[in-house]
């Protein structure tokens, strides 16, 4: 078994938080890949090491979109290698319903961490061979695109991938699909600056997701629509869109949901002329997006907090309320997520 292999020095163990991994030599490995090639064997292995990854990608997109996603996302760490391996595979060998299949499984997982950049490249590769197979996978993909080119500032590719996504969703009658993909055409549509037919759009979405009756589903749609109304300057109904989201979510909404929630919360305080509350909600969105990692959470989060300070107090009295600690204990508090934000980017 393994052990044997690792007596006589052809394995390496390693621990990995608090997990065995088994690491193969690298001029050893390169033997075994030219005695597997001499086989003929080499193809189908690299065909059961993709499935085997796609399996567990597929595994991960659940838990991924649920509360306790942590250790997760630091088991798919471990495993970019594999999973970027098993799409070149798909891609040289010419089989693409096997790429979007991992691509569409992986996009959660990609977007957590962060990597935009990444999650891009495979995206265009993977749609543009994907042809219309998969409808399911193909949405999928598509919505992970929109999300894309949203954070790029491309809101008008934004809108050509949920507009496709859409059309999709519609054709399978796939009502949870359909709100996901108005809710990017809204946000497309706010980027645009058209923000009374955003928050159509995200009227629209709400009310599917009211009838879906998946209170999942149903925070997430509240806290979108009130980043419209924030967007449109209304900040009484984002507020009180973002207190039922929260009410609703709790204890069912994924850490980077949750922690969206909230920062809404801390704009629409904010925008009242509470900035008391708006730093305490700041915070908790804070400790949320530190909590799963997300250097893009982190920052919105960070800039929320440091507006709520900036606004209309002097900052010792407005930390010392949302800390109950003295300035420099809380200033040392956000220092380390500066400092990693930083290192990650």
């Amino acid at each position: 078994g393994l052990g044997s292999l690792v007596d006589q020095s052809l394995l390496r163990q390693e621990e990995h938080h608090g997990e065995p991994r088994f690491v193969m030599l690298e001029t050893i490995r390169e033997f075994a890949l030219e005695r597997l090639e001499e086989s003929g064997g080499r193809g189908q292995t690299r065909l059961q090491h993709a499935d085997y990854y796609l399996r567990l990608a597929q595994l991960s997109e659940p838990e991924l979109e649920g509360a306790e996603d942590s250790a997760w996302l630091v088991r798919l760490d471990l495993e970019q290698d594999n999973f970027r391996a098993a799409l070149a595979f798909a891609q040289e060998q010419g089989l693409p319903e096997l790429a979007l299949r991992l691509v569409a499984a992986l996009r959660w997982y990609w977007s957590a961490r962060g990597s935009i950049a990444e999650l891009r490249r495979w995206l265009d590769e993977v749609l543009e061979h994907a042809g219309d197979t998969l409808p399911e996978q193909r949405a999928d993909a598509l919505q992970a695109a929109a999300l894309n080119a949203y954070w790029s500032g491309e809101y008008d590719q934004t809108e050509r991938y949920a507009q496709q996504m859409l059309e999709i969703a519609r054709g399978l009658d796939d009502r949870e699909r359909e709100v996901s993909a108005l809710t990017k055409l809204g946000a497309a549509a706010g980027g645009l600056g058209e923000l009374q037919r955003s928050r159509a759009l995200m009227e629209k979405a709400l009310e599917i997701a009211r009838e879906l009756g998946k209170p999942e589903r149903l925070a997430l749609s509240l806290s979108n629509l009130a980043a419209a109304a924030l967007r449109d300057g209304d900040f009484a109904r984002a507020a009180e869109l973002c207190e039922e989201s929260l009410a609703v979510g709790e204890g069912v909404v994924d850490s980077a949901g949750a922690a969206g929630a909230h920062l809404n919360l801390s704009e629409a305080r904010l925008g009242l002329g509470d900035p008391v509350r708006a730093a305490v909600s700041a915070r908790e969105g804070l400790q949320l997006a530190a909590s799963r990692k997300d250097p893009l959470l982190v920052a919105e989060a960070l800039w929320a907090l440091a507006a709520a300070l900036a606004v209309g107090f002097a900052g010792s009295r407005v930390l010392r309320r949302v800390s109950e600690a003295p300035v420099e204990n809380t200033v040392k508090l956000l220092l380390p997520y500066v400092a990693w934000l930083a290192a990650e980017r």
